[in-house]
Parts: structure tokens; sequence; C-alpha cells
């Protein structure tokens, strides 16, 4: 499935090849999946958090863009069990900070991770989880994607550290590439006050999720997680800096250069990443 997936992935078949090279079931979520979702969202209902609220402000935020408003609901309840699910602390390839503890109540042993995944919530996080919902129609099946997406890649995205695959040395990979493929832009950029990386960070960060159409987005996650790599974030955002590099060297303010990048979204993956 892996190997399927670097080409990319037919769409009707997407969902399906995405669960089996995840190492899960391709057909669905399989009974104990769907229980263990279950049993998430009843905890949520159980325990009140302070971390709920966050979460819930980036649903809302996630929600109001006209691409993903209609998962809303699905959304809620993903986040809700995500944000209860120890699994996720325990299966994260890195953690991006360390677990804040606390005693949650009745039942609950003092020590535990608040929320229990380990992860603080923070603007942005819904987008992990929006493009999903243009694959699986049903919450769990959406979910256990989601959390193996997370533990195996976007836990990377969001620690600060010097491990390979994760924030600090892919921007390193963008700024090496841009160096070596369009000096002169970059100079531009730096001249004019504009750090490349304020440009692309978002993109890198989120997987370019709410800069580019969803089936871009998706197109580039097929391939993410067909060579089992997230240097094709640097890679991209490197290729679309080099692709209007002509457009950067006419431009002659710091708000002029913003306004470039801008709006991405009409921007196609698979020519910039074989450019």
């Amino acid at each position: 499935a892996r190997q399927y997936a670097k080409q990319g992935v037919p769409t009707a078949l997407r969902a399906g090849i995405w669960r089996c090279a995840l190492g899960l079931r391709p057909s669905g979520a399989i009974a104990g999946e769907s229980a263990h979702f279950r049993w998430l969202l009843s905890e949520g209902q159980r325990i009140d958090l302070i971390t709920d609220d966050l979460f819930e402000m980036d649903v809302q935020f996630i929600a109001d863009d006209d691409r993903y408003f209609v998962f809303e609901d699905m959304l809620r309840d993903c986040v809700g069990a995500f944000s209860r699910d120890a699994q996720v602390l325990r299966g994260s390839d890195v953690l991006p900070h360390q677990p804040l503890v606390g005693h949650h109540g009745e039942g609950q042993a003092p020590g535990t991770a608040v929320p229990p995944c380990g992860v603080q919530p923070f603007r942005g996080f819904c987008n992990y989880l929006a493009p999903l919902c243009f694959l699986y129609h049903d919450a769990p099946t959406c979910y256990g994607v989601a959390r193996a997406l997370w533990c195996r890649f976007w836990c990377r995205l969001n620690a600060v550290r010097g491990r390979p695959g994760t924030l600090l040395p892919l921007c390193k990979l963008f700024e090496d590439l841009v160096l070596q493929g369009a000096p002169d832009a970059f100079a531009r950029l730096v001249a004019l006050g504009v750090s490349p990386l304020s440009i692309v960070m978002p993109w890198i960060q989120f997987g370019f999720v709410g800069f580019l159409e969803p089936d871009q987005i998706l197109l580039l996650w097929d391939r993410i997680i067909g060579f089992q790599s997230l240097h094709l974030l640097p890679v991209l955002a490197a290729s679309i800096i080099m692709f209007r590099s002509h457009n950067i060297l006419k431009v002659d303010s710091a708000d002029g250069l913003r306004d470039l990048f801008q709006d991405i979204t009409r921007l196609k993956v698979v020519p910039l990443l074989r450019g």
C-alpha cells in the first residue's frame, strides 16, 4: 500500500489504501475500534477538563472555513475522542512537550496527563483532521486514521528539537533547498526584511491545510504516507518559492512579497514536486 501511495492514490481507493498503509483494517473500523471510540466519547461526557473549551475553540475556527464547515460535528467528536485517548501519549513517535499531570477526579489516578492524550490544545490542531472527513464518513474510522497520522507524522511538526524529521530540521531543509535553487529570490526576500521561513512555516507545520485545496492536500498526503517522510513538506514549500522566484525579484516591498504568497490555493502539488 505504501509503495502504491508514493505515486498518488485514485480517489475511490484512497480511504482503504491509507488505512492499510497505516496498519489499520482497510475496509473500516473494526468492532474494537468503534467500541474504544465510544468509550472515549463517554469519558469526555463523564469528566470535564479545562482543555475542553480550548479544543472546542479550534473546532469552531476550522468550522469557519467554507471547505470544512459541513464536517463540524464529526470533527468535534474526533477531537473529543483524541483528547481523552491515552494511546496517543503512549504511541506518539515524539512528544511535542512534556505532558501536564493532575488529578482528574474520582476513579482517576493522580499523575494522569491532562488531557490524557498528552497534547495541549493549540490553534490549528483541527487542520490535521479536517481533510480526512472527505475520505471517511463515520467518525470511528476517521478517528483511527487521524490518530495514526498524528502519532507517526504530525506530532513531529509540533516538536521543537533537533531530531531528524521534526520541525527545525525540516525548516533547515527548506532554507537549504531555496538557497541552492533560487539564491537571488532568497536574497531578495531577506533584503526586503521578510524571512522566507515566516512565509512557509504555517504551510509546513500544518501540512498545507488551509492553504491548498483539499484535493491537493490529499495528493500531498498520499506521498507523505507512501514515503513515510515529512521531507515532502519543505520540498513543496521550496518549490513554491522557486516557482514564484521571478515574481519575487520584481517586488519592491515587504507587503508586496506577503501579498504574493497570501493565496496559493490555485497551485497544483504534483507538478511542483516533480519540478
